[in-house]
């Protein structure tokens, strides 16, 4: 049962990864409706979730809930990981507080595509449930690299501190 406040998940967000990962592909390149809705409902494992669960099949309003909810949050998370990969492949060059730098730049340059898609700006959009998905994403990926940043800073002054302490040896080696 259901608390008060609390909401229920998507249907599809019953089924494993590999499955939401194949829908979400056809969601991007915009196979239709239809044709999604016949292969989720014919894959074995789906068939038997739903029978365990007693639900009906997935229908068209489960697409659209998906399509609202877990599609956009699938997008944005993947746009981050490509983004976040290729700021890996820099990270020997530059070192963990450049690369954490770039990392906090990545989620507000995503806020501002945000803005720029909208047109009319965040407050013109505030009611939609891609927009609202969106947000709630990259918040969570603000706070979470905000601590990252914080740790990298601390543990970066700490190392300047001991290697000073040392006369110049970083304290590691005997």
């Amino acid at each position: 049962m259901w608390q008060d406040g609390e909401m229920k998940k998507p249907k599809i967000s019953w089924f494993a990864i590999e499955v939401r990962e194949e829908l979400n592909g056809y969601l991007q390149n915009g196979k239709p409706d239809s044709e999604i809705l016949e292969w989720i409902n014919g894959v074995p494992e789906v068939k038997k979730i739903l029978e365990q669960r007693g639900s009906p099949a997935v229908g068209g309003r489960d697409l659209e809930v998906w399509r609202r909810t877990g599609f956009p949050t699938w997008a944005i998370h993947r746009k981050m990981m490509e983004a976040v990969n290729d700021l890996a492949k820099l990270r020997n060059r530059v070192g963990p507080a450049k690369l954490a730098d770039d990392l906090v730049g990545v989620v507000a340059a995503r806020f501002a595509d945000l803005e720029l898609e909208g047109g009319d700006g965040f407050m013109q959009r505030r009611g939609g449930a891609e927009f609202e998905g969106s947000v709630r994403v990259l918040r969570g990926l603000a706070t979470d690299l905000a601590v990252i940043h914080r740790c990298v800073r601390q543990s970066t002054r700490l190392a300047i501190e001991r290697k000073e302490r040392n006369g110049g040896q970083d304290g590691f080696n005997s």
